[in-house]
């Protein structure tokens, strides 16, 4: 949903095959249904909760092959130092930047084996624009921008390119 149904949707309409993966399986067929019929791709789906390394892993093996892994998970929550409990930056860290690390460190590997492949993570702009009062998602975007920054320079010796995308506000459900 979101920022990633809407990257997929632009994918679709190029004509690539997909692997969509989210938590709610219901909302996941409904979106591979209707972008398989709209553009006449193959749409595979992968209901998965990526905060649970096991599906992780899973999800990472099964999708191994790609040409483009678009990194797009993340539910951190809005507040400060204070009042954002460590259970809650926990748990949004452990989705939006854990979960994109180990996908990526699976995915990157396989990538840089064969000598090709694209790494969009779709971070944010409070990766560069300090806001206390956003501090989780701010230090997450900062450091999947470390990430990406670091796997950039590094991945094209291997045919690998990594880059990230820092949208602004997006009108989405959240």
């Amino acid at each position: 949903k979101g920022i990633g149904l809407a990257v997929a949707e632009a994918l679709a309409a190029e004509g690539c095959s997909l692997h969509l993966a989210a938590r709610g399986e219901e909302a996941l067929k409904a979106a591979a249904d209707s972008l398989s019929k709209k553009y006449s791709v193959t749409v595979e789906t992968h209901a998965a909760d990526l905060e649970d390394q096991a599906a992780i892993e899973t999800l990472g093996r099964t999708c191994r092959d790609v040409d483009i892994l678009i990194n797009c998970a993340g539910d951190v929550p809005h507040g400060n130092l204070v009042n954002v409990d460590s259970e809650t930056w926990r748990r949004g860290w452990e989705l939006k930047v854990f979960s994109t690390i180990d996908l990526t460190r699976i995915i990157f590997g396989a990538m840089c084996e064969r000598g090709s492949g694209v790494i969009v993570t779709i971070v944010g702009t409070s990766a560069d624009v300090p806001d206390a009062d956003h501090i989780c998602a701010g230090t997450a975007n900062a450091s999947l921008s470390m990430l990406t920054r670091s796997l950039g320079g590094a991945g094209p010796a291997s045919g690998v390119r990594v880059l990230g995308v820092n949208p602004g506000l997006v009108q989405t459900e959240r």
